[in-house]
């Protein structure tokens, strides 16, 4: 459902497939990007939006009982019960039953809850943007979407460190080596991919590879800052800096620095 405007801090207006405006309770719904176009540091501008009919107990997603869900949140209940028979009848009548509101496939929803990355699966050069907003989005094999974390939760890497090696340029002249190829220069940035990056691990223990952490994790958020302020604003200074900090953690010589250069398709 397209957004209509900001929302409030209670209420979201949205647009449907026939360009009928509802309003919905905010807490309802969730932010998601649809046909959106990301870039490498940016932080996405959800222009629509999703209604999750679920609480989340331990990580799982409980859907909301019926009367409790159409009492606290009756402008939700009023769009879905217009279309209750469009939601019945997905995938073939499947959703024909008590739970007709709720999701045929919900396994995996909370894990757009917590900070991540999205990736554009499909891209020319690596397009790995931030998000901290509880966004969600489609994805699959060939996306349109893909999203990225630390494997586990109390991982002492940065998410911020993460983007600034996976934008980099040395990690982006792996990829396209290994990577699926596509007309007109694009290339897959499927998970089957990005997973055989090799992501240098920081030994937090030393002060000087703490230090390198800390410095990448910074230029990221000079560049989301800079983004945030002005979206069209020129962060390439602070692009490079990253690349030229990539290559000397990873140990390239300054003619491996140079095949890299020569080759990026940017």
């Amino acid at each position: 459902m397209r957004q209509a405007g900001k929302p409030n801090k209670k209420t979201v207006t949205i647009v449907d497939r026939d360009e009928r405006a509802w309003e919905l309770e905010l807490s309802a719904t969730r932010p998601v990007i649809n046909d959106l176009t990301l870039e490498a540091y940016s932080e996405p501008a959800a222009t629509h939006r999703l209604i999750l009919p679920y609480r989340y107990e331990d990580g799982r997603p409980i859907l909301i009982p019926e009367a409790e869900f159409k009492s606290g949140t009756p402008l939700t209940w009023k769009y879905l019960k217009a279309h209750e028979d469009q939601l019945r009848a997905r995938e073939s009548g499947k959703a024909d039953c008590d739970e007709w509101y709720g999701y045929i496939y919900p396994k995996n929803l909370s894990l757009f809850e917590s900070p991540k990355l999205i990736v554009q699966v499909i891209s020319k050069y690596a397009r790995y943007a931030s998000d901290t907003h509880s966004i969600y989005f489609t994805g699959g094999g060939n996306g349109p979407y893909y999203g990225l974390r630390w494997a586990t939760p109390n991982d002492p890497h940065s998410l911020h460190y993460l983007q600034a090696l996976l934008n980099s340029r040395l990690l982006d002249f792996y990829l396209h080596r290994i990577s699926t190829t596509f007309r007109g220069g694009y290339f897959s940035y499927g998970k089957q991919f990005i997973e055989q990056l090799p992501i240098r691990p920081i030994n937090f223990g030393g002060a000087s590879e703490r230090a390198e952490h800390d410095a990448l994790v910074g230029l990221v958020e000079h560049i989301l800052a800079a983004k945030r302020a002005a979206p069209s604003a020129d962060t390439s200074a602070l692009e490079r800096e990253i690349d030229h900090r990539v290559y000397c953690l990873y140990g390239l010589t300054p003619d491996e620095i140079k095949l890299v250069e020569e080759d990026v398709r940017r």
